[in-house]
């Protein structure tokens, strides 16, 4: 529950994100009626939102304050291999450039969507841990 909190925390409903509806469906949020009645009841059983891939990629850089960069081979016709690298960004006169690489994962999944569920549970872990 705890990494469920970490998650809920850092969601700022929008249009166009996706939820758990109140009979087990799955809900766009469509409206600013749908918005604030989301914010009320976050994190209850029908109001759990179901990130995106870009949702989660995000997660997973405005926790590490990083850049990420995902590299692809195929393992099998099931699986892949994935390797998740989170770059640190360093903030320099003239702009910006990456720095040391802060996380490197390698997983082997179905789709991206579950690589970066796993780094983003790792991250909310992570986070979780330095409190």
């Amino acid at each position: 529950m705890e990494i469920q909190k970490v998650f809920l925390d850092w969601w700022k409903p929008e249009i166009g994100d996706l939820a758990t509806g109140r009979y087990a469906n799955i809900v766009a949020i469509s409206s600013q009626r749908d918005i604030d009645a989301v914010k009320i009841y976050k994190g209850e059983p029908y109001a759990i939102p179901l990130f995106t891939e870009g949702q989660l990629r995000k997660f997973i850089e405005d926790k590490t304050n990083g850049l990420l960069d995902v590299e692809c081979n195929d393992l099998n016709d099931d699986y892949y291999f994935y390797t998740i690298r989170i770059f640190e960004i360093k903030e320099l006169e003239y702009g910006k450039e990456f720095g040391e690489i802060l996380i490197e994962e390698y997983i082997e999944c179905e789709d991206l969507l579950q690589a970066y569920w796993k780094v983003a549970c790792m991250v909310a872990k992570e986070g979780l841990n330095e409190i």
